[in-house]
Formats: C-alpha cells, sequence, structure tokens
C-alpha cells in the first residue's frame, strides 16, 4: 500500500512530496464532507491518479518522439534551447 505521500510524487510526476501531503491531511481532517461519502472521494482520487498517470505516460512518450524526429532530422541542436 503506498502513502499519500508516494501517491502524490506518482500523480504529479514527483512534484509534490511530504509537505503537500501533510497540508492534505490536514485540510482532509477539517473538511466536514471526508465522512459523507468517503467512498465517493476514494473513487475520485483514483481516478485522478490514474489520469495523471495516463498524462504523464503521454507526455514521456511525445518527448521520446520528438527526440527521435529530432535526431533523424539532424535537429537535436534544437533541444539545448529553454523551453523545448
Amino acid at each position: 500500500m503506498c502513502t499519500l505521500e508516494c501517491t502524490l510524487k506518482e500523480a504529479f510526476c514527483s512534484n509534490c512530496g511530504q509537505k503537500k501531503a501533510e497540508e492534505l491531511k490536514a485540510a482532509t481532517k477539517a473538511s466536514v464532507a471526508v465522512g459523507f461519502g468517503s467512498k465517493t472521494l476514494t473513487f475520485e482520487l483514483r481516478l485522478f491518479h490514474e489520469e495523471s498517470e495516463l498524462v504523464c505516460s503521454q507526455i514521456d512518450e511525445v518527448e521520446f518522439e520528438l527526440t527521435r524526429l529530432l535526431d533523424k532530422a539532424s535537429g537535436r541542436w534544437l533541444l539545448s534551447v529553454p523551453g523545448i
């Protein structure tokens, strides 16, 4: 079983960690709606996590394909430009 911190790191491609996990835990304890409909919330979070994994894998796929095409067209130098 993955911890909240682990799940957040996976869901956001490691752009999140311990601090954000603690903030989310604190926010959920103060929330009135967490007890009511928690199964629905768990389901929604799982779907969000799966969707974010899909997006991360699609980004990786696009980056790989762009790198392959740039190598093929002698455009590898474009990867050195910030933001590309």
